[in-house]
């Protein structure tokens, strides 16, 4: 699994900004990953609009007025996200105060499931 946090830095190297999702193609690219294996983490309409349109699993920031941009789900804040890498995989927690939320994927070393 792979977490790029807004894409920053990629912007003036694209033909088109956020909302299209050329700033996380690029990211993605310049790191040598599928978009679609990434996790990002987002506070805007437009980055979320962004994110998900790259085809990376979205979590918004801030508000369930997220979800109908693409996030799948929505966190308060980033304070509650935990990364932990066990070899070949990664878990994200995501903490709220109404629940855990597991992700897990697996690094390119290991892609069964």
């Amino acid at each position: 699994m792979y977490i790029i946090r807004n894409g920053r830095g990629f912007g003036g190297d694209v033909a088109r900004g956020k909302p299209h999702p050329d700033p996380y193609l690029l990211a993605a690219a310049r790191l040598g990953i599928p978009a679609n294996e990434t996790v990002v983490f987002e506070d805007s309409r437009s980055e979320v609009t962004s994110a998900v349109a790259a085809g990376a699993y979205c979590v918004g920031s801030g508000g369930d007025d997220l979800l109908p941009y693409g996030a799948m789900l929505t966190i308060p804040d980033f304070r509650g996200v935990c990364v932990v890498a066990e070899g070949d995989s990664a878990r994200v927690l995501l903490f709220t105060p109404e629940h855990c939320v597991q992700m897990e994927m697996y690094l390119e070393g290991d892609k069964e499931k």
